[in-house]
């Protein structure tokens, strides 16, 4: 039987559809350039930087997305009440309405594969922070970390996708960048619930 949240979410599909078959006009047909790629594969063999950020966005996002498999574990095992978590998440929310308009104007003529690798790199310190002495106050100081990553890297790795797209490919290579992204989506709890029953500590340094 489906909530009222399962009709409402289908309903706003539908508007969205409606929107999009009526409202958004039609690009317009450009000429492709002779020798550019017109088949995807050909593309990725001829930019393997591009593959490369591909790769890399699929363990980036993996590890994001232990915020909403491990954290809620770490914490119920630290005997937290659920609120807690639920602040972690607001925390998340909060500081990316709050910081990543600014840090876009400020950051948008910075190399991106540069921003990039400095937001990976972020999403990692924030949970080996938890690994030596896990506790609420150190899960919310890695949340913050994690968040600081994901707002310098998933805005920009969005837009770098599409500005390496050859003509005529970007929605292609949005597409394909989106689905290594969902990636992270599928292999995160898993991963996450199998390496924490081994050792939580064995978990946040993976």
């Amino acid at each position: 039987q489906w909530s009222v949240d399962a009709y409402t979410v289908a309903m706003a599909s539908l508007l969205m559809l409606g929107v999009v078959l009526f409202v958004v006009p039609t690009a317009a047909r450009t000429p492709v350039p002779d020798g550019t790629p017109t088949r995807l594969l050909t593309a990725l063999r001829q930019d393997p930087r591009f593959v490369l950020l591909l790769l890399t966005v699929v363990a980036a996002d993996t590890a994001y997305r232990f915020a909403y498999s491990a954290v809620p574990w770490q914490l119920d095992a630290l005997g937290a009440a659920p609120w807690i978590y639920g602040t972690t998440i607001s925390l998340n929310c909060a500081l990316i309405v709050l910081f990543e308009p600014w840090l876009a104007h400020r950051l948008r003529e910075r190399a991106p594969e540069r921003l990039i690798a400095l937001g990976f790199l972020l999403v990692g310190l924030g949970w080996v922070v938890v690994a030596p002495s896990p506790g609420i106050a150190v899960v919310l100081v890695a949340v913050a970390l994690v968040t600081a990553g994901e707002m310098l890297y998933k805005p920009t790795a969005t837009a770098h996708a599409s500005d390496r797209a050859p003509e005529g490919m970007h929605g292609r290579y949005q597409s394909l960048y989106g689905a290594t992204s969902i990636g992270g989506t599928v292999i995160a709890p898993p991963l996450a619930g199998a390496l924490f029953e081994l050792s939580p500590r064995l978990m946040w340094l993976c």
